[in-house]
Formats: structure tokens, C-alpha cells, sequence
């Protein structure tokens, strides 16, 4: 009788002392070319806090020693007429910086499909994009990636908003469609699952709406990286429990996620925090600032 008692006991004491080990994710959303030095002018109109671009993104990447990097979309920020004065600036940027995965952005295709490519030849990154398609449904860029940290398979892919075609001109797509988001997504999660990822995690290029909608309707996806629309902050998705992080543009913050996994790769707990890249408190890089010409 004992014995039967003290069984379950074991299992239960075993089951919570697995061990946890800490994956640190910082990610940038929508930089939109705002790479130099600017100002919070939200925060204090007449006597707004200096903040230090890339220069001081570098100082917290030095500092947090994040295990992953990630930039979800529209790092160039060239505009809808193609204006291409922060692209070889941005060349410089991202060799620099230790990127691990960048998404593609609506934005970083106003100059055209062909035009991001050569870009990106220049760069030591390939973008992800699992929503950009030839007629054929081939993938234009790779549509997701894997990355090991720590015995851990992680699961990347990028999504572009389905209303991409409300801004992009028709001729910058080079003849490409933009899938679905829940289409591109299901087809990233299916891949990835197949190659037995333990965390999935999308870099969505959209409005917090559609995060939610995402959240809720592809399950398999553990957090979602997004900005876009200037709403920032974190939400769990009661559906599917995807951890959606959210960010504000144009280089002012940096989001910074901690996730506590077990031995098996799950998910037992995870703390989010915005980092705004105030020059006091993480003072601008004198690299970086060479660099951007400051």
C-alpha cells in the first residue's frame, strides 16, 4: 500500500525538478532606415531624451549577449517612390551587426523583388520571406530557417501582411504573389515540424490585429515577433497559448524575450521587456557611430 503512495509521489518530484535552461531573444521591428541618432520626442516634446540608433542597439547587444538576433521586417525603410540613400548605409549595418535571422518587410520591396535581391547579394544575411511566391508557388527568398542553440532546433519564418498589395506597386513584385498569411504560416509550422523544431517562432510583418488572428488560427507557432502599427507590448494567445511580442519603430526600442525551456524544449515560462535605446543608458558604440558618418 505504501509503495503505490510513493510512486506517483517520485513521478512528481522528478517531473518538476527537470532541469530549465534560458534562451535570450532580442529582436528589432521596423528600423525603416532610422539608423543615426534621434530624439523621444514623444515622451518630452521640448526636451526630448537622445536616443542612439544602431549605435546604441550595438551597446545592448554587447551588454544583454542575447543568444538570438532577429529583425522582423522593414529594415531598409526605403519609400514608396524607391528612395535608395539609407540602402548601402544599411549594407554596411547589417554586416556589422550579429543578425541570426531577418525577415522581409512591405517596405523592403517599394524598390522591387529584383532590387532587394542585389541588395542582399551584398549582405551576409538571406532573408526569410515564407509568404513571397513565383507563379509556381516556389518561394522568391528562403521561407524559414533552423537554428541550434544549447541542443535546442529553433524554428524561424517570416510572413508578409496579406494587404501587401494595397502598398506595393503591382510592377515592384516582379509578377510574385503574396500568399495568405495563414496559408505561408501553416506551410513554415508543417515544414519545420517536419524537421522536428522544438520552438517555432514567426517574425510577422503586420497590424497587432493580425497577429492575434494568427495566434488563434495556426497552431504550432510559439511566439511571434511583430511591430508595424506602433502598438507594442505582449499578448497570449488563449487558443494555441502563442506568446505574441510587440515593439514601437524606427529604432527607438529593441524587445528583449527570455524563455525557460526544459530538457525536452518546452516552454515553462517567459519574461518580455521593450528596452528603449536611450544614449544614457546604453551609450552609442564609437564603431557603429563611425559607420553612420555621426
Amino acid at each position: 500500500m505504501k509503495t503505490g503512495i510513493l510512486i506517483p509521489i517520485l513521478i512528481v518530484v522528478i517531473i518538476t525538478t527537470l532541469p530549465a535552461n534560458t534562451l535570450k531573444i532580442a529582436f528589432t521591428s521596423d528600423v525603416q532606415g532610422s539608423f543615426q541618432r534621434s530624439y523621444a520626442t514623444w515622451m518630452n516634446h521640448d526636451f526630448p531624451p537622445p536616443l542612439g540608433g544602431v549605435a546604441s542597439l550595438y551597446t545592448l547587444v554587447k551588454r544583454e549577449n542575447p543568444d538570438l538576433l532577429f529583425d522582423v521586417g522593414n529594415f531598409l525603410g526605403i519609400g514608396p517612390k524607391g528612395d535608395f540613400r539609407q540602402v548601402s548605409l544599411a549594407v554596411k549595418i547589417i554586416n556589422y551587426l550579429p543578425y541570426d535571422a531577418m525577415g522581409l518587410g512591405i517596405e523592403d520591396l517599394f524598390g522591387g523583388v529584383s532590387a532587394f535581391k542585389q541588395f542582399m547579394e551584398k549582405t551576409n544575411q538571406e532573408f526569410i520571406s515564407s509568404s513571397l511566391v513565383y507563379p509556381d508557388s516556389t518561394p522568391v527568398f528562403i521561407p524559414y530557417r533552423i537554428l541550434e542553440i544549447d541542443n535546442l532546433k529553433i524554428g524561424v519564418f517570416s510572413i508578409l501582411s496579406s494587404h501587401a498589395d494595397w502598398f506595393v506597386p503591382t510592377w515592384a513584385l516582379d509578377s510574385c504573389e503574396v500568399i495568405s498569411e495563414n496559408q505561408a504560416a501553416q506551410f513554415a509550422v508543417d515544414q519545420l515540424r517536419q524537421n522536428q523544431a522544438d520552438i517555432i517562432i514567426g517574425l510577422n510583418q503586420a497590424s497587432f490585429r493580425h497577429d492575434t488572428l494568427l495566434a488563434n488560427s495556426v497552431e504550432g507557432i510559439d511566439i511571434i515577433f511583430s511591430g508595424f502599427d506602433g502598438f507594442a507590448g505582449v499578448w497570449e494567445s488563449s487558443e494555441n497559448h502563442t506568446v505574441v511580442c510587440r515593439i514601437h519603430t524606427d529604432l527607438s526600442s529593441v524587445g528583449l524575450l527570455e524563455l525557460q525551456t526544459n530538457s525536452h524544449g518546452d516552454i515553462i515560462s517567459y519574461k518580455f521587456t521593450e528596452k528603449t535605446l536611450f544614449t544614457e543608458e546604453y551609450p552609442p558604440h564609437p564603431d557603429l557611430l563611425e559607420i553612420t558618418g555621426e
